[in-house]
């Protein structure tokens, strides 16, 4: 008799990806280093600090010395400097955030005042382009930590609509468009709608990403269950997010949580105690479920280690003694089992008991549960949607310790089910492998897990079928223009430090090419040449570039004298979308290519949007120079195909002897699962 399954995971039922842990970080403290590496964490929050008494209504030149000033071989400079090392050695997303702000541009109850929102932005931006500028990574920043609170920076919901919008606008001016904002970043999920539903359209597109804190709000609630911290996204954040993007366009990323819960199965611990207990691990761990179950693409534990400087209670995977808290051995039972680009299994079951989510990728199956209740329980937990289940791992955390249980678990395959057991306040992470093959062997053609004669079929029956499609589409070659001034009116939103025109001797091909004649050494020490794309309505509507993924520019440099080549994707209101930094390029290289993945930066609604393409040379030593451009297109990379051959096993478009000799180099080699 097949039993029911209590819990059922569906492995073709995904919900949303998984992109990773992470922690808050404070600069230069480089024992997190091996600890991030340790719980394959890929994201990073961290606050800079510093730069308390910054000039108001300063230009960019202005706020930029004083930065520099702050950071630029400063002990405090060189802390954050090393830890952006880190994060780039590690290739660990950063997201910068700001606790406290400039006094003088807060009032009462610490909210910032409405004179000092335009330098609020320009502070954020200079901070940004200061280290991005040294060819640090940034990711993300998160505006204020907490900001409806006064115990940072107090940002009301209709204000915080109008700074991201300006920290935004200042960003891309930058030529930053690549760092996203997220937010609102609150302390409590409760206020989500309140901050959320004041976002206009404009202030919705600022944010890449929303942000949360969700620490089950435990301060008020000290002997939560878990099913509290569920409810409480629910009703709050996640149905303000849902309103706001009901097609979850944007990832939502935790920025802080823990638990701030203190009393378990009737047993409350003191505020100095509660975050050394198994049950404040067990919990964590548990609400990293629940997070995930309820849309959760990122989740930034608080915090990597403990300061020296802090007080308690603190939570710490690391205490400052680097001695480790069993919240770290909880959740590295967790967090390196899941595989990297992982997507997250329905959540379908409702159990009053225990807690439980799924993550599959890479052929790889992770589902992980949490008992926080004072008595042992048993559960059938049914996997559906696969042909083989082998089992690598089962670690549980129990009464403080790591255990392995790999040799209590086993998966029936009459019943396509496991029963597991969860002892009180305890956790349970199973791992397995669900393909029939144990790698995905290239030349394995027909599936049986050998490379064999049976493939060897397959490639001869269709060999040399070509299935390639180049597309592509003309956006300036340039050979239209009878003369320079009709290409200075579609070449016109240049700065007055550049000069564009028709040149006929340098040319890629055909008969013209565009003269590019800079200099940064004058106002405004940056230099830029628009292109209307013919056929956007600015301010209205623009071109469609999604059947495209490649925007190609060729250039040829005849001088520079050190600076940089930026290209601009821009919509059809002025906003930037994305730019791609080609670095200094060097004169005497002949004709060079530079292109744009731009299936891979722009979303499909960004790319049904294209108003105008810049051509930038930032300084980097306000250099001047002299460049050609030719031939830019937007096309479809050489590997699309039109079809999908049988027997291409390079995935090149065509069956043909590079395929022959894959399948040689396999030939015989066996994958099967024992």
């Amino acid at each position: 008799m097949v039993k029911a399954a209590d819990i059922e995971f569906d492995v073709n039922d995904v919900s949303h990806p998984f992109a990773g842990f992470g922690a808050q970080v404070w600069p230069g403290d480089m024992r997190v280093e091996s600890l991030f590496a340790d719980m394959n964490m890929n994201h990073m929050r961290m606050c800079p600090g510093g730069c308390s008494s910054p000039p108001t209504d300063a230009p960019q030149a202005q706020m930029d010395a004083y930065v520099s000033s702050e950071y630029n071989g400063t002990t405090r400079g060189n802390m954050i400097t090393a830890s952006l090392q880190m994060a780039e050695r590690c290739d660990i997303q950063v997201i910068l955030n700001m606790f406290g702000g400039p006094a003088d541009w807060l009032g009462t109850g610490n909210r910032l005042k409405a004179e000092n929102f335009d330098d609020f932005a320009r502070l954020w931006v200079s901070q940004v382009y200061f280290f991005k500028n040294r060819g640090l990574r940034i990711n993300y920043i998160e505006l204020a930590n907490e900001p409806e609170g006064n115990w940072n920076i107090y940002i009301p919901g209709t204000d915080y609509n109008t700074v991201v919008k300006l920290v935004r606008q200042e960003l891309d001016s930058r030529g930053l468009t690549d760092v996203g904002i997220i937010g609102p970043g609150l302390a409590y999920l409760y206020y989500g709608p309140t901050w959320i539903n004041a976002l206009d359209n404009d202030g919705k597109a600022a944010l890449a990403c929303w942000s949360t804190h969700a620490w089950d709000e435990g301060w008020g609630h000290t002997d939560a269950l878990p099913s509290f911290l569920d409810q409480r996204w629910q009703d709050y954040f996640g149905a303000a997010v849902n309103s706001a993007d009901p097609t979850h366009s944007k990832p939502v990323i935790v920025t802080e949580y823990a638990t701030g819960v203190r009393t378990y199965n009737g047993v409350t611990y003191g505020s100095d105690t509660y975050t050394e207990t198994s049950q404040f691990a067990e919990r964590s761990y548990e609400n990293s479920l629940t997070l995930v179950n309820n849309g959760a693409n990122v989740l930034c534990y608080w915090e990597a280690a403990n300061q020296s400087w802090q007080s308690i209670p603190m939570s710490g995977l690391l205490r400052t003694d680097s001695s480790k808290r069993p919240v770290y051995y909880a959740l590295m039972t967790l967090a390196p089992s899941i595989p990297d680009n992982a997507m997250v299994l329905r959540k379908t079951w409702d159990d009053s008991a225990i807690s439980a989510a799924g993550f599959i990728g890479d052929n790889q199956l992770v589902l992980a549960f949490a008992n926080s209740t004072a008595n042992t329980v048993n559960r059938t937990v049914g996997v559906t949607g696969i042909t083989s289940f082998t089992l690598t791992e089962a670690q549980a955390f129990e009464s403080g310790a790591v255990v392995d249980r790999l040799s209590q678990v086993s998966f029936d395959y009459d019943s396509s089910s496991m029963d597991i057991t969860l002892p009180p306040e305890s956790t349970l992470t199973v791992a397995a492998v669900v393909n029939e093959c144990t790698v995905n062997r290239m030349g394995d053609l027909s599936g049986d897990c050998w490379t064999n004669l049976s493939d060897f079929s397959i490639v001869g029956a269709n060999w040399l079928r070509n299935d390639r499609s180049f597309v592509g589409e003309s956006v300036d070659d340039f050979e239209s223009y009878t003369s320079t001034p009709d290409l200075q009116a579609d070449w016109s939103d240049t700065t007055a430090n550049v000069t564009v025109s028709v040149n006929t001797t340098t040319v890629r091909s055909g008969n013209q090419s565009m003269k590019y004649e800079f200099n940064n050494g004058v106002s405004p020490g940056w230099s830029k040449s628009g292109y209307f794309l013919p056929g956007a309505v600015w301010g209205s509507s623009g071109v469609d570039w999604s059947d495209y993924s490649t925007l190609s520019v060729w250039y040829n440099v005849e001088i520079n004298g050190g600076d940089d080549l930026k290209i601009k994707v821009v919509n059809y209101s002025g906003v930037g979308l994305y730019t791609e930094d080609f670095g200094n390029v060097p004169a005497g290289g002949g004709w060079q290519e530079a292109t744009i993945d731009l299936a891979a930066n722009l979303t499909p609604e960004q790319l049904q949007r294209v108003g105008r393409l810049d051509i930038m040379m930032l300084a980097g030593n306000y250099a001047s120079g002299v460049i050609y451009f030719d031939d830019i297109t937007v096309h479809n990379n050489s590997s699309i195909c039109i079809g999908s051959a049988p027997g291409d096993v390079t995935s090149d478009c065509v069956v043909d002897f590079d395929d022959i000799e894959v399948l040689a180099e396999n030939w015989l080699k066996c994958t099967l699962v024992e």
